[in-house]
């Protein structure tokens, strides 16, 4: 993953691939290849839907897939360590938390991360076991 830029190195990761497929359908594949130095939370392919047509449903609602993947968005390149110092501010206008957890980090109480630290051309990747929801605008 460390020759490529961000969506294109998720695009290529078999484990991601439903998530490269919601970058491109949210339109997001230019904004995360261009971004400089941020940090992705990367669900894995089983923390979507496996019904198809709860996955299509996902991926029909442009307005609020783009939500939740700019949710998994946070400024900075950040290590293990800055990860879990503090509360996260996320691309979406929300608020992430990591947290260390034994031999694990957790975000925000629930995501595990299943491996991180890995380096892409513009990003740091954080490979997580659940798709992160933004809480609702009032």
């Amino acid at each position: 993953m460390a020759g490529h830029r961000l969506a294109t190195a998720v695009a290529g990761n078999p484990q991601l691939t439903t998530l490269g497929k919601a970058i491109s359908v949210a339109g997001l594949t230019n904004r995360l290849n261009t971004a400089k130095d941020i940090t992705f939370l990367a669900p894995v392919n089983q923390a979507f839907p496996s019904d198809s047509r709860q996955l299509a449903k996902l991926l029909k609602d442009k307005t609020q897939l783009t939500r939740v993947l700019e949710y998994h968005v946070i400024a900075g390149k950040k290590t293990p360590t800055e990860l879990t110092s503090g509360p996260l501010k996320t691309l979406q206008g929300g608020t992430i938390t990591a947290k260390a957890s034994g031999d694990h980090i957790l975000i925000s109480g629930r995501a595990k991360v299943l491996c991180g630290n890995i380096v892409t051309k513009n990003a740091t990747v954080y490979i997580i076991d659940r798709t992160l929801q933004p809480r609702s605008r009032s």
